[in-house]
């Protein structure tokens, strides 16, 4: 399921907040580099160790592997 990823142009991050809770950030390191993080209640802030020529390319790969959606199908994968 995509999030709702809200700009903050004065940090330049972008944010979104999972059903669960989980924090993510997305952040421009200059034109071609993105980076990502994510934390939430449980956990502390976990900063990602690839980079993304792009904002899209960084934000699919946050929504493909890292939300509470992608976990649980992760799960019921190795449960398979």
């Amino acid at each position: 399921m995509p999030l709702d990823w809200t700009a903050h142009f004065v940090s330049g991050l972008w944010h979104a907040t999972d059903i669960d809770g989980t924090r993510f950030s997305i952040q421009r390191l200059d034109a071609d580099r993105w980076s990502y993080a994510w934390s939430s209640d449980c956990s502390p802030i976990h900063l990602g160790v690839r980079e993304f020529p792009t904002f899209e390319a960084t934000k699919a790969f946050v929504e493909r592997n890292l939300t509470a959606a992608a976990m649980q199908a992760y799960a019921k994968l190795e449960v398979a």
